[in-house]
């Protein structure tokens, strides 16, 4: 397994942003008291914000791509249909017997 797979599983990625959203929930008062003009303070949020997007756009890609490598839904729909006309013929042919 590829280093980048086992730093990106589903349940890391929840802890991970669990945690910075924690840690940002605890900025908003330091924020609002004492950096309202702080430039370097403005720039590091916007430069995580840009970074989440990416992070956040990433994910949603990768989950795309798994997607398109799992059964097609008009493949599973039509094994669905294939399915349940046999199960209506063979019970067809049951009721015949009766």
């Amino acid at each position: 397994m590829k280093l980048i797979d086992q730093l990106t599983t589903p349940a890391l990625m929840a802890k991970i942003h669990l945690w910075l959203s924690g840690i940002w929930i605890l900025l908003i008062p330091p924020s609002a008291l004492f950096w309202k003009e702080s430039v370097p303070y403005l720039v590091c949020i916007s430069v995580y914000a840009v970074i989440m997007g990416h992070v956040s756009s990433w994910q949603a890609a990768r989950v795309e791509q798994r997607q398109d490598e799992d059964d097609d839904v008009a493949d599973v729909h039509r094994a669905i249909c294939e399915l349940k006309e046999l199960i209506e013929k063979r019970g067809g042919a049951n009721e015949a017997r009766l």
